[in-house]
């Protein structure tokens, strides 16, 4: 048995595993590609973490995120 942790969004609440480092969107958007079948394309999810990475970097500059989290996320 696992312990969970409730999260909200603007579509509603779901029971997210305590461990995990996702969030309801996230597991949402799993739930959804199960049904299509689909994978993400390495190129956009590459992409995706590259952006994420540039934001991380810059709002540390701008002291709009914590050093320790900036980090975590590079």
């Amino acid at each position: 048995m696992y312990t969970t942790r409730l999260e909200s969004d603007s579509i509603g609440s779901m029971m997210i595993p305590e461990d995990v480092y996702y969030g309801v969107q996230s597991l949402r958007a799993s739930r959804n590609f199960q049904i299509t079948g689909q994978n993400m394309n390495t190129d956009f999810l590459r992409n995706l973490a590259l952006i994420k990475k540039a934001a991380a970097i810059t709002n540390a500059a701008a002291h709009d995120l914590d050093t320790k989290k900036a980090e975590a996320i590079e």
